[in-house]
């Protein structure tokens, strides 16, 4: 009977013929580096060479040769470099060679001076890249300064070599800061402040100049903006602008257009609650009271986006760089009976009744539109429109007649209610006020940061 090889077994048997192959191949190649005086090539190729057959013929014993020659050449280096980062390389390449020889099984024997060379070595890189970075830093050239420091790093540095370091560092990035103030560039100087902040211990004095150092930066750099109360779009007439709060259902299923009542104070609410009260970095709010009590009685508040004029001087009364007005428009609500089913029931008196079990699918959409002016120039800093809209399927019960005579659970009896659909309605409300709300902040605060250098 033939046996045949498996496809697993062929593709071990072939792993191991390429290994073999690709070991006397890198064997061959340290060969040849070797002869020719490479001896970092020919490190490496033995290295490969052991790493893929760890029994090659003669491999290992010519590794040795040329690890314990390369070892020796970079040490002689090592001890007449002049730079001192020079010689820290050569004393940590040594290193990393000897701890690769001994990964494939070969000893390459060091000085027993070796340890206490090599920190000094690197003991020394990092004081000669310590005075760099100060020529750097009196020179002005911070991100020199900070390069020399993140080199240092690499060398091992003491823990009191450490404290050293991110002392350096936090002397570069406050004194940087400062060049940047001066200089009007605003939001990188905070950021160099925050940097200094991260190489300071909670309890160190500088902590307290950084942060007044930052409260200068934001005093001098921030924009006061003056929010305006949320208007209603003109085209709204007075009844749709007011909404109705009369109660009345409309029935499932019908298209309506009127603003609900109470959304646009709701909306302005979260407007300044979530948003305004809590301005990113380098926009500054105008005391809400004060807008509030300046608009009050304006005619015009409705139209006041579209009032550059009005806008701007309102702004500059409140001592605000900017002003910015929004309106909201046309009110989209939508009802569609996506399911209708026949329910049986009965009456409290035990008579034969039916209701309707409906899937209504509701939706209900808003746009809010902005305008942001130069209080000074009444130029529009920028101006648009955020919509957004809300969906959600929803079960309600119809019944022709009073549902309260339906003898059904109280689960179902919910479904008959007005206040189960004022319910619905308001989670709906909610959730697009907080959706317009969200997206008309993160545009109007990204307009107004764009005025922050």
């Amino acid at each position: 009977m033939k046996r045949f090889a498996t496809p697993l077994f062929l593709l071990a048997l072939t792993l191991a013929v390429w290994g073999c192959t690709s070991a006397r191949g890198a064997y061959d190649d340290a060969m040849q580096a070797e002869l020719a005086g490479d001896l970092p090539t020919a490190f490496e190729r033995y290295y490969t060479a052991l790493r893929r057959d760890g029994d090659l013929p003669n491999a290992r014993g010519r590794f040795g040769v040329v690890g314990r020659d390369l070892v020796s050449g970079l040490l002689a280096q090592a001890s007449g470099a002049r730079v001192p980062t020079q010689a820290a390389d050569l004393y940590l390449d040594v290193e990393r060679r000897v701890n690769r020889a001994s990964e494939v099984g070969v000893s390459l024997r060091l000085p027993e001076t070796f340890a206490e060379d090599r920190d000094l070595a690197l003991d020394d890189a990092i004081a000669s890249l310590r005075e760099a970075s100060a020529d750097a830093h009196a020179a002005g050239d911070f991100n020199g300064a900070l390069a020399s420091l993140n080199r240092a790093r690499a060398y091992r540095p003491s823990a009191s070599e450490l404290r050293l370091l991110d002392g350096d560092a936090r002397l570069v990035y406050s004194d940087w800061a400062e060049d940047d103030l001066a200089r009007g560039l605003w939001r990188r100087a905070y950021a160099n402040t925050e940097y200094a902040l991260g190489f300071s211990d909670p309890d160190d004095d500088t902590v307290f100049r950084l942060q007044d150092l930052q409260a200068a930066i934001l005093d001098a750099g921030s924009v006061r903006v003056a929010f305006f109360p949320l208007a209603r779009d003109a085209r709204n007439d007075d009844r749709d602008a007011r909404g109705s709060d009369d109660g009345e259902r409309g029935g499932v299923g019908r298209d309506r257009a009127r603003i609900p009542y109470g959304f646009a104070a709701d909306l302005d609410d979260v407007l300044n609650d979530d948003h305004w009260a809590r301005p990113p970095l380098f926009v500054y709010a105008a005391d809400p009271a004060d807008v509030r009590r300046l608009v009050r009685g304006e005619r015009d508040l409705d139209r006041l986006g579209g009032n550059r004029s009005l806008l701007a001087g309102l702004a500059r009364d409140l001592d605000a760089d900017l002003g910015a007005a929004f309106s909201l428009g046309l009110w989209r609500q939508a009802e569609e009976v996506r399911e209708r089913d026949v329910r049986q029931a009965s009456t409290r008196s035990g008579q034969p009744a039916t209701y309707d079990y409906l899937r209504v699918r509701m939706s209900a959409g808003a746009t809010v539109s902005y305008t942001v002016v130069d209080a000074s120039t009444r130029a529009v800093v920028c101006q648009g429109e955020v919509e957004k809209d809300v969906r959600d399927t929803v079960t309600f019960h119809e019944f022709d007649g009073d549902w309260r005579d339906l003898a059904v659970s109280r689960d179902d009896r919910r479904y008959f209610t007005d206040d189960y659909r004022a319910d619905v309605e308001a989670e709906m409300a909610l959730d697009l006020q907080t959706q317009l709300a969200n997206a008309v902040a993160e545009r109007v605060y990204a307009c107004v940061g764009q005025q922050v250098l």
